[in-house]
């Protein structure tokens, strides 16, 4: 056999070359195509649907969008993450508070998630931000919910930029979020979680504080089950000694 002869008989042994992306790979009798190609291909599918389900919408709200384009953000808690957005129906704002990506596989998130707006929508009170609608999206399951806008900002974003609240002015915080307090526990609920990033200044004359998170509420009757088994939850730096 001369050179060339070897030459081609090498080369007829070597694994074929896709012809799009010039990838050697071995064929297999159930092969249909190149398999760099085909998880190339998946994978630009996958983006494509992931796109399409960042649109912010879920049922008839939508997220609001910042002038970057970015999705308006208004605040992170223990199980979710909030934002501006519009009630495409009604058109006027809510928050849309949207169960964290990262815990969403959880079905104890899930169903601590619905407590948290089932337990918010069934305390009406003027220091309470309401909840009225708690939904998920079909298209992936996601967890939402909808509630009242409070424009303003975190009693902890104060403490930040002004420091130490005057006397008088705590003491009007601490009365307020303490009638909404006084309501829960008339419903059975302990709040578990209470800290100023928990507590919304809202915009205008009067001071008007609105508690936005009810997370880690539970009802205070022994006969009720909880999903933290006996964990701690809360902010460490905020919980109650006991």
């Amino acid at each position: 056999m001369g050179p060339e002869a070897i030459l081609q008989s090498a080369e007829s042994e070597q694994p074929p070359r896709c012809p799009d992306c010039g990838v050697q790979y071995t064929i297999e009798e159930d092969d249909e195509a190149c398999p760099v190609c085909l998880l190339r291909r998946a994978m630009q599918l996958e983006a494509t649907v992931e796109d399409l389900l960042d649109e912010g919408r879920f049922d008839h709200y939508q997220i609001v969008r910042r002038a970057d384009g970015c999705f308006d953000e208004l605040g992170r808690g223990a199980m979710g993450v909030t934002y501006r957005g519009l009630d495409t129906v009604l058109g006027h704002a809510v928050a849309l508070k949207v169960i964290d990506a990262r815990i969403a596989w959880s079905g104890d998130a899930r169903e601590r998630f619905l407590r948290e707006a089932r337990t918010a929508a069934r305390l009406r009170h003027p220091n309470i931000a309401s909840v009225f609608y708690y939904g998920v999206r079909k298209s992936d399951g996601q967890c939402f919910y909808a509630m009242e806008l409070v424009e303003g900002e975190t009693l902890e974003a104060r403490m930040r930029r002004d420091g130490s609240l005057p006397a008088s002015f705590a003491l009007a915080v601490v009365a307020q979020v303490a009638r909404a307090m006084a309501l829960a526990e008339s419903q059975g609920l302990v709040h578990r979680d209470l800290k100023p990033a928990n507590l919304m200044l809202a915009s205008g004359p009067d001071l008007t504080v609105k508690i936005i998170d009810f997370g880690l509420a539970k009802a205070a009757a022994a006969s009720e089950s909880d999903i933290t088994h006996g964990a701690f939850v809360g902010t460490p730096a905020f919980a109650s000694p006991e």
